[in-house]
């Protein structure tokens, strides 16, 4: 959430900048995705250009890249090393297993547990007609649906897989994130388009988004006809009516244009919540839910989340959690699935037909989901709950419970601020920002400067340590101030 005002053009960042980090990605997969691979690595080439920019360096390794000369190791155990040192790790499958990509799956999995790192991510591409998977792979997503609770990423084309990968790597590097913004169904960061997403099923196969897509195509056409077939006279007058009637046209048009724009949003927003799910445990509805909403099932995925159901599994969670003498990592695993279901619907909801109803049903779920994270998970967690709350509740125009939510944020913020600067200055300053906007438009000027000027201070700490990193934020930021 910004300003809506005209952003000032930035200036471009020193190449040679210093690095503060280099995101380590392991590649896992057969011979059979070699195309699937290479068009992979240009995409991260094509990122570690722009993430450069933030003195972030991504690096990938694959099987191709090894050094086949004998040192000492057997070359799968030098590869399993390298699994253990990444920040993420991606397996990729279509048709089958090998035995080599399950064994890296499990190194990175016991050094998960281990060491909380890396992130694992499974991408499964979709069969094609007369294609049939393996015994293997039948069996490994037995193990990770029945045993694990890990949820992966269907994909038929790359705009899908480009977009799941971008989304979870906002999850990976969270300190400076670079935003993902759609611009005429374009899903892009800087200048880079990431995703057509009329190729991406949960927009193009969504019913609701192609009948407003259809509707501006006809209304296109039935205003070229009004343009071309209504003129009169020498100097191209238009008879009253016809002028009225394209007026209209032109109206609805931009209506309808509005509802695809913020429908796309909503879309993205909702993948990017399933974003965080993937790489985790989740629940056998939620992952119901998600695989119903990446076909584009909007209305199948919501009903799955049943909300006596989650009311049901959410009461025993608490009670669980709260009679325990040292809650478990299991117990507080359960109230973070509850919470996550109810964040999710509402997410589906929003996602869907705009309309105040189905919006005050989210604030509700939202805001049992905050219930049932307060207190019980730690702030960092319920600063991502909160933040999310109090977007949606400036968005749907309840800017006195908004206010109230992003105050309660900023708190949080400021103690995470004091106890780890470095980690939570990007995110603190980007709360103040929102908080600023949201003062500016009630006319309350005095907390609106107050805000920005805090916010300011924070971009100046971090720019005296990291010259340059933070000059599009710094321009964004002092632009909205002035």
């Amino acid at each position: 959430y910004t300003s809506d005002r005209t952003l000032i053009d930035c200036i471009k960042i020193n190449r040679t900048m210093k690095t503060n980090r280099v995101i380590k990605i392991f590649l896992a997969s057969s011979e059979e995705l070699e195309a699937d691979r290479y068009r992979f690595g240009n995409l991260i080439r094509k990122l570690d250009n722009i993430y450069e920019k933030r003195g972030i360096r991504i690096e990938l390794f694959e099987w191709e890249d090894y050094d086949a000369a004998y040192n000492g190791m057997r070359k799968q155990d030098e590869y399993n090393e390298r699994v253990r040192a990444s920040d993420m790790f991606l397996a990729l499958f279509h048709k089958k297993a090998g035995k080599f990509t399950i064994e890296e799956f499990n190194i990175a999995r016991k050094a998960f547990d281990e060491q909380a790192s890396p992130k694992i991510y499974t991408y499964i591409k979709d069969l094609e007609a007369g294609e049939s998977e393996s015994r293997e792979l039948a069996e490994f997503k037995r193990l990770m649906l029945e045993e694990l609770g890990h949820y992966w990423c269907r994909y038929s084309n790359f705009d899908t897989m480009q977009l799941h990968f971008v989304l979870q790597l906002q999850m990976v590097e969270a300190t400076t994130p670079i935003k993902v913004e759609v611009k005429e169904s374009q899903v892009k960061i800087g200048d880079s388009t990431i995703a057509d997403l009329n190729n991406v099923p949960f927009t193009s196969e969504n019913a609701t988004y192609k009948e407003l897509q259809s509707r501006k195509e006809q209304l296109d056409r039935e205003i070229g006809n009004a343009e071309s077939g209504g003129r009169r006279g020498f100097f191209g007058q238009r008879s009253r009516t016809t002028d009225e009637e394209l007026a209209n046209l032109r109206e609805e048009r931009e209506s309808v244009t509005e509802q695809i724009e913020r429908q796309e949003k909503a879309l993205v927003d909702t993948a990017m919540s399933i974003a965080r799910m993937q790489g985790g445990e989740c629940s056998p509805r939620m992952r119901t839910a998600a695989e119903l909403f990446e076909k584009g099932e909007i209305d199948k995925a919501g009903a799955v989340l049943k909300e006596d159901d989650m009311e049901a599994d959410a009461t025993n969670a608490k009670l669980k959690f709260d009679t325990a003498a040292q809650p478990t990592a299991e117990l507080t695993r359960n109230i973070e699935r509850c919470a996550g279901e109810y964040m999710l619907k509402a997410r589906i909801i929003v996602s869907g037909i705009a309309d105040e109803s189905r919006y005050r049903q989210a604030v509700k779920l939202m805001s049992t989901a905050i219930d049932l994270v307060s207190g019980r998970l730690p702030e960092e967690t319920l600063a991502e709950y909160l933040f999310d709350y109090a977007v949606l509740l400036t968005d749907v125009g309840q800017q006195t419970k908004a206010l109230e939510t992003w105050e309660r944020l900023s708190g949080i913020y400021e103690r995470l601020y004091r106890k780890a600067p470095q980690k939570y200055a990007y995110g603190y300053a980007g709360v103040l920002n929102n908080m600023a906007v949201l003062y500016n438009d009630k006319g309350d000027f005095d907390h609106c400067l107050y805000k920005y000027l805090k916010a300011v201070d924070i971009y100046d700490r971090l720019n005296r340590e990291e010259p340059g990193i933070y000059d599009d934020d710094i321009a964004r930021l002092k632009n909205n101030l002035g």
